[in-house]
């Protein structure tokens, strides 16, 4: 191509570039802004970060600063932009990272940071912060390069990460569905994490959703800091009293890696910085409790037969069959589907003919535990005998309930239905009728026939203190005390020897955690196996070698494991399956089954190798 045709050419595209980036400038900005920590010591630095994310160009963009003067002093800034034009739309974002010292002991607001574009004025939302006396002077002058100090975060774990209990509505009728979240909020990295107990919800039906594979994350802006979020469990509870009801804490263990902050000397102590190289503790997190307050349903319009089914619900029946003979059983279905407590439900007893023999139904139910609600549907099967030849009606089969959207009683019905009875080629036996079912399965019974079977008889001149049975008895009572000595020998110790306890019970709480991780590889739940496979072996080579529960990491069990004396070649093996698990819990959550399997083994002969030797 001709160098002049280019010449002339690229400077109207470029003009027409500025001219595009000068337009798409007008458009919406989106201001954010964030604290390293919201709770600081005096004379310790602490960093606000403004980041200012449009459509158009920057520079131009000079953000307001605060006048912190109250309780700060300013120490320097630096900024950076990101520049990005992706299938014809232009993105670009600023980031300014403002350095301060706190100089006030107190609580203060940091206002909103003002950014003017074409006349309009977007800013970012206030944030607190609490600034503490100081427990160690910190150095506050700026390095003689004239860069900034290195920002510094909270090193409390409390600050940094916290479960909180969600729920979707705090005043609802009894019966109806209240979905309970534990979400967690951490600023840090979360390697591993368990529920440390099971609530007692009293007053509540629970119904815990199943979650596949591991939670999802999203970033949530906290009082100006950026927390990383995930629902850890979902729970629906169905309150079966009214008043004031709570929802008691849950508990969860959090393995938590913190960073190690190494004081800088070259320029290789930022690479020892990374989480990779910091330490691992575990902190236990709990929840509030969550108070509701449980409405009575209302008494207007409430039907006779109303048993207490709240939600919505749709209802089928059928017969296998209209044209019968007599004493050929009939079955009746009726099936109860929609969103509520299913388990709860119950159906009022349908009407049948007199003639008609009636056995108890057969009740099977269906829960849907996977979707944004608890759905199913529960199935009644009634074994219908026609005594007497005829025609006869089924009454409409009628079942009441309380719908939550409109907020009223609403009853399904289903027709009549008819049932014709011809005369059979079956007989029963005439002393059945007018009976009971349970007077006829006496029938035969209530005559004893003579014996015709051979009886035992005994020599004469037999003495029972000359058997062995008269010894064995005779013996008992001392073998029962000293078996009781023993006992109470072995209860003491395990009273007053803990590494002595853990050890006799390291066996029973492996097992326990393995037949857990096989429910969950045959559920397919890879995260759930891995993640009991490893607690199965980190827990009871701790409990083998009288290891802290804090100290259940896996470089600490090696250290003990090598201590004791145990082979290379086993410890190895006990760290290579460790990592594994590891690796498929987090980085990879989708394992065959034939890997599950083979890891379930190598478990299981680690344990059995590891009691022999400790």
């Amino acid at each position: 191509m001709n160098s002049k045709f280019i010449q002339k050419i690229i400077p109207p595209i470029f003009i027409l570039l500025i001219a595009m980036a000068g337009l798409l400038s007008a458009a919406e900005l989106q201001v954010t802004a964030t604290i390293n920590s919201n709770r600081v010591a005096v004379d310790e630095q602490f960093t606000i970060t403004l980041q200012v994310v449009g459509g158009g160009m920057m520079n131009s963009i000079e953000p307001e600063l605060p006048n912190l003067d109250e309780f700060a002093a300013y120490t320097g800034s630096n900024q950076s932009s990101n520049f990005q034009f992706i299938n014809g739309k232009m993105s670009t974002s600023k980031t300014i990272t403002y350095y301060y010292i706190a100089r006030k002991i107190g609580s203060f607001t940091i206002p909103p940071i003002p950014v003017k574009l074409k006349g309009e004025t977007f800013a970012s939302k206030p944030i607190n912060i609490e600034i503490t006396k100081s427990t160690q002077p910190q150095p506050s002058q700026r390095s003689n390069t004239g860069r900034a100090p290195q920002q510094q975060a909270s090193t409390d774990v409390k600050d940094n990460i916290y479960l909180k209990t969600i729920v979707d509505k705090k005043k609802v009728f009894v019966g109806e569905p209240v979905t309970v979240s534990y979400v967690i909020y951490t600023a840090l990295q979360v390697t591993n994490y368990s529920f440390r107990n099971k609530p007692n919800y009293g007053d509540f039906w629970s119904e815990e959703f199943q979650s596949k594979g591991s939670p999802q994350t999203s970033e949530k802006i906290i009082n100006g800091r950026r927390f990383l979020t995930a629902t850890l469990k979902k729970v629906v509870l169905f309150p079966t009293s009214t008043g004031k009801k709570s929802i008691p804490p849950q508990e969860v263990e959090a393995a938590v890696r913190m960073r190690e902050r190494r004081a800088r000397r070259d320029i290789f102590d930022s690479f020892f910085d990374d989480p990779f190289f910091g330490r691992t503790v575990n902190h236990i997190l709990k929840s509030d409790e969550v108070e509701l307050e449980i409405l009575p349903l209302p008494t207007a319009g409430r039907p006779r037969d109303f048993s207490g089914s709240v939600g919505r619900f749709s209802m089928t029946t059928s017969v296998d069959q209209n044209t019968v003979k007599t004493n050929d059983a009939i079955t009746l279905k009726i099936v109860i589907a929609g969103e509520g407590n299913i388990r709860t439900m119950s159906l009022p007893k349908p009407k049948f003919p007199d003639s008609f023999e009636v056995y108890d139904p057969k009740i099977s139910e269906k829960i849907d535990r996977s979707g944004a609600s608890i759905k199913g549907r529960k199935t009644y099967e009634y074994l219908l005998v026609p005594r007497e030849q005829g025609q006869f009606r089924i009454d409409p089969i009628t079942f009441s309930y309380f719908d939550l959207n409109e907020k009223r009683y609403k009853t399904l019905s289903r027709g009549a239905m008819d049932i014709i009875v011809e005369k059979g080629d079956k007989r029963v036996s005439s002393p059945a009728r007018g009976l009971s079912k349970s007077e006829v399965k006496l029938l035969g019974k209530d005559i004893r026939y003579i014996s015709l079977e051979n009886e035992t008889f005994e020599p004469v001149g037999e003495k029972f203190y000359n058997s062995l049975l008269f010894w064995f008895l005779l013996s008992g009572p001392i073998l029962v005390f000293m078996s009781g000595i023993f006992y109470r020998q072995h209860q003491e110790k395990l009273g007053t020897n803990i590494a002595y306890a853990r050890s006799r019970k390291a066996q029973k709480m492996a097992n326990r955690q393995l037949k857990t991780a096989h429910t969950a590889m045959k559920a397919g739940d890879v995260t759930l196996f891995y993640s009991e496979l490893a607690r199965a072996l980190t827990a009871f080579a701790g409990n083998k070698l009288n290891v802290q529960e804090s100290a259940l990491v896996r470089d600490e069990l090696i250290k003990a494991l090598r201590f004791r004396g145990i082979e290379d070649e086993l410890v190895q093996s006990f760290d290579s399956v460790l990592q594994e698990c590891d690796f498929r819990r987090f980085a990879m959550p989708d394992a065959p089954e034939t890997a599950m399997e083979t890891a379930y083994e190598n478990v299981n002969t680690l344990i059995v190798s590891l009691e022999k030797k400790l």
